[in-house]
């Protein structure tokens, strides 16, 4: 009974170890407190502001977060995928409403599916099955992602691929990897990225065991169109595509220890951190675990034996090569060990563009990382006698746990709060007579940027900053430009609220400007429209001098 509803234990399977990891609270739709600090907030204020805008086309842009600019759904990494066809039922659904949650159980359920599947053609033992497939779910790489970057947690479009990679190539198996490619187009771009690197493999695959090659050629490009199309709806083209590169290749690369480094995230009980050659490679986190580390070894036993028996050498050679190209990709042109620079290359200048667009080259390992798992199971699975294999893959999951557990026992999100600093009863009646809501100076990272933006999305507001993965920068500069410059001469919007950080300010009040009344309220510094009859305390008055110095 087991043996034929595998890939049903593996779903349920996954979903008890999500349990045990997260606990429930962070699937109610209604809790958002968990979502509302670093850099997951933006998940779902993007969300937040997305489902009250008006329907436009593209379907994935927002107009009011980040304006006047405006993004798109996909550069708040708040999953198009489930935020387009819930849109459509905002009418329906609560006042707080998250998906976060229940996405991270999803991608955990179809992460231990897709494992199962992948396995299953190896073996049809019930038991190693499960037992592999655990180690996909518990992959620390995953596990990184399910705070901050939640989107990224998709990782089962990685295993979807390996799959229909190793599937007879038929017509079916071809119209499942144009499937996976436009969901994962409306999933994240980095994952994207990766769904297509194999799938190139696998079109390479196919021209060796002599598909036709004027059906592939239609194929990709009737593909590349579809995809192309999808990103326009999502809301990819919501800026120009040179915006799309930005800095920080080389930065957001991959250290070579990194598969035995666990730097970059929680402790581990085996291996000490080894400190890494910059800050931000903790986006190259590709710490395999003790456990998996061992399953390696073992297979190195049997790997000459399994090159000599193996059938599949010819249709493997694509898979490697894709491989190969992209760990070459993920150590960026910086190659490092430990806090060492090895040697540099210099990428030619419009491969260093293309490069910019995925500067996090880090992450691009991420499919070399469960090709490496995959084949040690596959070896150790097929080489070794049954029980002997059981009981390696028994050792290599008990010593896996153990190592990463001091990792699971720090994360708990379900317990994460998040309390609104804007206590004041004033408030609600400023969003009453307001319709934008403008920071100076307009960055992310100003005071009370999760408050004001979780405050103008709840009363249909515009706000003028928001964390987005890419964005029009010339635009954006223009207009920060032109923001500061009026604001420096006294030209102040109407039916608007300024929230203005305190360098900006001096004291004490100078004459007050009958338009607008200029005050602290819940000690934040605010300028408002007068008719609001607000009494606010401490006076100030804009600091010019320091609006001319004062740079972005």
């Amino acid at each position: 009974m087991i043996q034929k509803r595998v890939h049903i234990a593996a779903l349920l399977l996954a979903a008890l170890l999500f349990l045990l990891l997260y606990g429930y609270k962070i699937i109610d739709p209604s809790h958002i407190e968990w979502e509302m600090t670093g850099d997951n907030c933006f998940n779902f204020l993007g969300w937040h502001f997305f489902r009250t805008e008006a329907w436009h086309f593209p379907l994935g842009v927002i107009n009011k977060y980040h304006y006047p600019s405006g993004t798109g759904v996909v550069f708040t990494s708040s999953i198009p995928l489930l935020a387009i066809p819930l849109k459509l039922f905002n009418d329906f659904l609560p006042k707080t409403f998250q998906y976060i949650g229940l996405w991270l159980l999803a991608s955990y359920m179809l992460q231990g599916f897709f494992a199962s599947l992948l396995l299953k053609k190896f073996s049809n033992d019930w038991r190693l099955i499960l037992l592999g497939t655990t180690f996909f779910i518990l992959a620390p790489i995953m596990f990184f992602r399910a705070w901050g970057h939640e989107a990224l947690t998709g990782q089962w479009l990685i295993l979807a691929a390996l799959y229909l990679y190793f599937s007879p190539a038929t017509t079916p198996t071809r119209i499942k990897y144009m499937l996976l490619i436009l969901i994962a187009t409306m999933v994240h771009f980095y994952l994207l990225a990766m769904v297509l690197a194999i799938w190139i493999a696998y079109l390479l695959k196919e021209s060796l065991l002599g598909a036709n090659k004027k059906y592939s050629a239609i194929y990709f490009l009737l593909t590349m169109i579809i995809v192309v199309c999808n990103m326009w709806v999502s809301g990819y083209f919501t800026i120009p595509v040179a915006s799309a590169a930005t800095s920080g290749f080389g930065y957001y690369s991959m250290n070579l220890l990194a598969p035995f480094n666990p730097a970059g995230a929680g402790d581990t009980t085996f291996f000490n951190k080894i400190k890494l050659a910059t800050n931000g490679q903790y986006e190259g986190y590709n710490y395999l675990g003790v456990g998996v580390l061992l399953l390696m070894v073992m297979s190195l036993f049997k790997l000459p034996k399994a090159i000599k028996k193996c059938k599949l050498k010819a249709t493997l050679v694509p898979l490697s090569l894709v491989m190969l190209a992209l760990f070459v990709y993920s150590l960026s042109g910086k190659v490092t060990l430990g806090s060492k620079v090895l040697f540099e290359f210099k990428y030619p200048w419009l491969l260093q563009d293309l490069a910019n667009i995925l500067r996090a080259s880090g992450r691009m390992f991420w499919p070399v990382y469960y090709t490496l798992m995959l084949t040690a199971m596959f070896i150790i699975i097929k080489y070794y006698k049954p029980k002997i294999a059981l009981a390696i893959l028994l050792i290599a999951l008990l010593l896996q746990v153990i190592d990463l557990y001091p990792w699971y026992r720090s994360r708990n999100l379900e317990h994460r709060t998040f309390v609104s600093s804007l206590k004041s009863k004033d408030w609600q009646k400023i969003a009453s007579g307001v319709k934008h809501i403008v920071m100076i100076p307009p960055i992310v990272k100003s005071d009370g940027q999760y408050n004001f933006a979780l405050y103008a999305a709840n009363n249909h507001l515009d706000i003028n900053t928001g964390f987005v993965a890419r964005e029009d920068l010339a635009k954006r500069a223009k207009y920060q430009q032109k923001l500061l410059t009026d604001f420096a001469n006294n030209k102040l919007q109407e039916k608007t609220l300024y929230i203005v950080n305190k360098h900006y300010m001096i004291f004490p009040t100078a004459k007050n400007n009958s338009k607008h009344l200029f005050g602290r309220l819940d000690n934040y510094y605010i300028i408002v429209p007068s008719n609001l009859k607000l009494k606010l305390g401490n006076w100030f008055r804009v600091n010019h001098y320091n609006i001319s110095k004062n740079t972005l």
